[in-house]
Parts: structure tokens; sequence; C-alpha cells
């Protein structure tokens, strides 16, 4: 899940972040 937030980070680096963060 990680690198596929990482991964979308480019689109949507604020939402990525943030589901990251939780």
């Amino acid at each position: 899940l990680e690198a596929y937030m990482y991964c979308n980070a480019p689109l949507h680096g604020y939402l990525a972040t943030m589901y990251v963060k939780v």
C-alpha cells in the first residue's frame, strides 16, 4: 500500500501524504 501511495504521490501528493500518515 505504501508503495502504491508513493506512486500516486505525484498525482495526489496531498491526499497520498494524508493516507500514508493515517
